[in-house]
């Protein structure tokens, strides 16, 4: 399984990121030239405000790449 990690400055992505590595789970940072289709599933970590993270994954340029693998690629 290809997994991502969907980084932004709102999360403690470092201590997701040092839980998947303890528990022998490979993973991906996802970049800004990443390409979604090449992952199976994307893990957002959480940030306790959805719009300030949406408002994020937009500014960077992920927003569009993001709505085509969950809406209509279907994938979690």
């Amino acid at each position: 399984m290809n997994l991502g990690i969907l980084l932004n400055s709102y999360s403690n992505s470092t201590s997701l990121c040092n839980i998947l590595s303890k528990l022998g789970c490979e993973f991906k940072i996802i970049e800004q030239n990443s390409r979604f289709e090449t992952f199976d599933k994307i893990i957002m970590p959480g940030v306790g405000s959805f719009p300030a993270a949406m408002k994020y994954y937009k500014d960077a340029g992920f927003y569009d790449e993001l709505k085509k693998f969950t809406l209509i690629e279907q994938k979690p």
